[in-house]
């Protein structure tokens, strides 16, 4: 995994990393997802289809310790490759986890 391209301006807060990680989109069943790149403010997620979630998404993340987070996420719009979500009222703990392992996979590299 490595750090995401920084050339060009960003409106990121967070600095993100490349994965890929495996996800699920958990609902009435689990969707199995790739998330291009991950940071702890959102993700891009990889689809072939250009369609938007129609709302808020609960997400359960892989992350490279074998652990895993689940956070809300909202849509904020479709990208080349797939989707944009961002975080949302992401508990203390659980950001704690993300920024921990995001540290870790930037520290790698």
């Amino acid at each position: 995994m490595k750090a995401a391209d920084k050339s060009g301006p960003s409106r990121r807060k967070s600095p993100r990393v490349v994965g890929p990680f495996t996800a699920r989109w958990l609902g009435a069943v689990a969707v199995p997802l790739v998330i291009h790149d991950l940071s702890t403010g959102g993700c891009l997620i990889l689809s072939a289809t250009k369609m938007l979630p129609s709302g808020r998404i609960t997400l359960e993340i892989d992350l490279p310790d074998k652990s895993t987070v689940k956070v809300d996420a909202e849509p904020v719009g479709l990208r080349g490759a797939g989707f944009a979500m961002r975080f949302v009222r992401v508990p203390p703990a659980t950001l704690m986890r993300l920024q921990r392992s995001i540290d870790q996979m930037l520290q790698r590299q």
